[in-house]
């Protein structure tokens, strides 16, 4: 959507937004804030050291360390029951910048829409739009399919994917003929590894690096992005957005070598991904160390969550050398890696998409909790309205602005055109819709109990309806379907509803994923060839 188009679009809720974007100006001394915005990946909602919820000890891991994320929680509001739009890390992604469900795009059926994105509204957009002294700038991991310099970022690390986050010593890692490795090696040794639930596609493998998936390169530069804005008087949106915890396992040596001598956890026990967590974590306080040695915390909102919940579990993981030959392994007797969350990353069970979710900024509550359900899609109209934009959204806008909860110790509710919260994926992976209203959660499997057709049968579910009351059964264990016809109805409408008028894809295709459309139209493969630029360069004139 152009400009010219977009503000012809402007719905009645303008003049509220005013009223309220002004509350949010003269709570942060009457300038425009500076947001920040870290994303983490493939973070599940236990893999951290504090409670997610305050009231669920098993919330929390029993070996995973992140005390910058704790403290971030003394510091702000942590959310109990936040989502990521969607199991998967694209998708998500797309979702966030554009504050539109993945139905939309990434699994509509309009196979074109890669070549309107670069004229949808972003969250860059809309912030230039409430102030266009705004400056933007994305670090890390990007994995859309559209041009960062297309979404509004003003400097960006460029369309990264996962391979960027595998890089050591200057060059790309690649780790695909480990597997035959490993095989000769557990022959070698004896070992029965465990099978659990299956061989992922990607083996979890562990190296040490001194720039552990770029976090400490993408922090510094984000650093200097941010310096350079304040000492400009400007203000600024950073999204940092980690490799970590997504595979391959990496981590400072010093950072493994603690986990590997610490006692193992029950519920954690891999040691590569906890120093991974905690390497990246240590990148977190360093972003919130910084804001306060800039003495902009009275002005300056620091949004944390993860992109999907955790992979389910590691059955055998390998310590590599540069060299990709294997000097050690790690076995787990650990099943489900995101207990009490039901299953994991790919799926629309609570494991898949309920996420860690952190904020801090002025007018937040030290140590508060907030228990109204958000999802990633509301961060679009969370920022632009702290930003004071008052020029309402177009109706495909599905997230909604959650200010009013930040602002009032965690409660009250987030104002979207919808109510329920809506989760769907097809095309390219296994058809599963999901839709949350109040504590109920009804789940659609598109293809249970029907032949395989060449998509992964692991995700196609037991059953093709189920339902689940969150509030006494927070692992998905009863199916309330049966017993309770006229909500599992009902749900199923409004769901049915929402696909149907969003043009929603609902059926396995194989088609192409966004990033590789682009990179096929750009005539680059991005993945295996781009490496970022150690430093920021300024794109403002700064020398």
């Amino acid at each position: 959507m152009n400009r010219r188009t977009f503000l012809k679009q402007v719905v009645s809720t303008a003049a509220f937004c005013m009223t309220n974007a002004s509350l949010s100006r003269a709570e942060n001394t009457g300038k425009p804030p500076n947001i920040i915005f870290i994303l983490t990946d493939d973070q599940g909602w236990t893999s951290v050291s504090y409670r997610s919820d305050p009231e669920l000890p098993e919330s929390k891991s029993d070996y995973i360390e992140t005390p910058q994320m704790a403290r971030a929680t003394r510091e702000g509001m942590r959310f109990t029951d936040a989502y990521a739009p969607n199991a998967q890390c694209s998708p998500t992604r797309h979702s966030i910048l554009f504050g539109q469900n993945a139905a939309r795009h990434i699994y509509g059926k309009d196979l074109n829409w890669v070549e309107k994105a670069p004229n949808w509204l972003t969250i860059p957009k809309v912030l230039k739009e409430a102030d266009p002294a705004y400056r933007a700038a994305h670090f890390g991991k990007w994995h859309m399919g559209v041009m960062p310099e297309d979404a509004g970022f003003d400097f960006s690390d460029g369309p990264t994917a996962n391979s960027q986050g595998d890089i050591q010593n200057g060059r790309y890692k690649d780790t695909s003929g480990v597997s035959k490795k490993l095989n000769e090696y557990n022959t070698k040794h004896g070992i029965t590894p465990p099978t659990l639930n299956g061989r992922y596609s990607k083996l979890p493998v562990f190296y040490s690096d001194d720039d552990p998936k770029g976090a400490v390169s993408m922090t510094r530069r984000a650093a200097d992005f941010m310096r350079e804005s304040v000492a400009d008087k400007k203000p600024f949106f950073a999204y940092i957005a980690h490799f970590a915890t997504h595979l391959d396992l990496v981590s400072n040596k010093e950072t493994y070598e603690y986990f590997r001598t610490k006692t193992r956890g029950a519920k954690h026990d891999n040691p590569g991904y906890a120093a991974m967590a905690k390497d990246m974590d240590t990148a977190i306080g360093n972003v919130l160390d910084l804001v306060k040695e800039l003495g902009i915390q009275d002005n300056t909102y620091i949004f944390i969550m993860s992109d999907n919940g955790g992979v389910q579990h590691f059955a055998q993981s390998a310590t590599l050398t540069t060299s990709n030959e294997i000097v050690e392994t790690h076995e787990t007797s650990v099943v489900w890696r995101n207990l009490p969350l039901r299953h994991g990353k790919h799926e629309y069970y609570e494991g898949g998409i309920r996420v860690p979710f952190l904020v801090v900024g002025p007018g937040i509550k030290p140590n508060s909790v907030c228990r109204v359900p958000v999802t990633g899609l509301d961060l679009l109209p969370t920022f632009t309205e702290l930003a004071g934009y008052n020029k309402g959204f177009p109706e495909n806008i599905d997230g909604g602005s959650f200010v009013s909860v930040l602002r009032n110790a965690g409660r009250g509710k987030v104002r979207r055109s919808r109510e329920a919260l809506i989760f769907h994926q097809a095309a390219k992976r296994v058809p599963i819709s999901a839709i949350r209203k109040d504590n109920y959660k009804l789940i659609k499997h598109w293809l249970a109990g029907k032949a395989g057709d060449g998509s992964d049968s692991k995700y196609r579910g037991d059953k093709p309806i189920e339902l689940f009351d969150l509030s006494k059964d927070i692992d998905e264990s009863t199916d309330l379907s049966e017993k309770m016809p006229e909500l599992t109805n009902a749900l199923h409408r409004e769901l049915m509803a929402f696909l149907n008028q969003a043009n929603a894809e609902t059926e396995y295709t194989k088609r192409w994923d966004a990033f590789s459309i682009m990179k096929k139209q750009q005539g680059v493969d991005f993945e295996k060839t781009q490496t970022i630029a150690p430093r920021y360069t300024s794109p403002f004139g700064r020398k």
